[in-house]
């Protein structure tokens, strides 16, 4: 009896090589379409970040200035002064996880016309007791919020 040979590809093989193809475009696509999508969405985490470290600081610590200031490209809580000053706040942002450096491509804003916020010690920012605050993250391709209510909730909007 004469054995039929069978020419072709069985289908474990072509399961493997459409995988490989999906992977090799998936990296393809990320290195074409650039990191500016992907930018301001790390950005809205670190911002968000930043507001409740810095909410939970002036909710655990009196007496301090509790300011969350945001400059041309970083953002972040001040440098607290003593604690016999708690009315004065620095300009100077404090070098610690609080800090968030803006990558290029993307700018902040915020919707106080001083460009801080200063927290209670319940939590609340001074700046948001009569309507909503945001912190607008724009890129070339994406533009994100972080909103602040009156009653100090921090969130992705």
């Amino acid at each position: 009896m004469a054995r039929l040979k069978h020419t072709g590809f069985t289908l474990v093989e072509l399961i493997v090589v459409i995988l490989l193809l999906g992977i090799l475009s998936a990296y393809a696509a990320s290195r074409y379409s650039g990191t500016s999508g992907f930018s301001s969405v790390t950005t809205q985490s670190e911002v968000l970040a930043s507001l409740r470290l810095t909410q939970n600081r002036a909710m655990q610590r009196t007496g301090y200035c509790n300011r969350w200031l945001v400059t041309a490209n970083q953002t972040g809580q001040v440098k607290p002064l003593q604690p016999e000053t708690p009315e004065i706040c620095s300009s100077e942002l404090a070098n610690d996880v609080s800090l968030v450096t803006v990558p290029s491509g993307v700018t902040l804003t915020l919707s106080t016309p001083n460009g801080y916020l200063d927290f209670d010690s319940l939590g609340r920012a001074a700046q948001c007791t009569t309507s909503l605050c945001t912190v607008m993250i724009s890129s070339a391709s994406d533009q994100r919020q972080v909103c602040i209510n009156t009653e100090g909730y921090i969130y992705a909007c």
